[in-house]
């Protein structure tokens, strides 16, 4: 189990472990129960985020860069930046 705070616009991503089978079904990613998210705290400007997720799952504290990232000298840390979401949304964050 995770406990973070987060506040307004911060992000949690949930994604497989590196290196899991994609063929494998959900039911096994999930044969240990499903991902639990439990606000413990609800503050002015952050909350208290409880996350439990089965073991093929991980969490990051903001965005997981993807592997082949690091050809290019960055890092696989979590970063704060908001994922784009479609092309209009990267020519507006000014992303190539």
């Amino acid at each position: 189990m995770l406990i973070i705070k987060r506040k307004a616009q911060d992000i949690i991503t949930i994604s497989p472990i590196e290196g899991l089978d994609t063929s494998l079904p959900i039911s096994e990613i999930f044969g240990e129960g499903p991902i639990e998210i439990k606000l413990l705290e609800v503050g002015r400007r952050q909350v208290k985020v409880a996350i439990d997720a089965p073991p093929l799952l991980q969490i990051w504290r903001g965005r997981k860069e993807p592997a082949d990232s690091n050809a290019e000298g960055a890092s696989n840390q979590a970063t704060s930046e908001p994922p784009v979401e479609s092309v209009a949304d990267a020519v507006v964050a000014g992303i190539d």
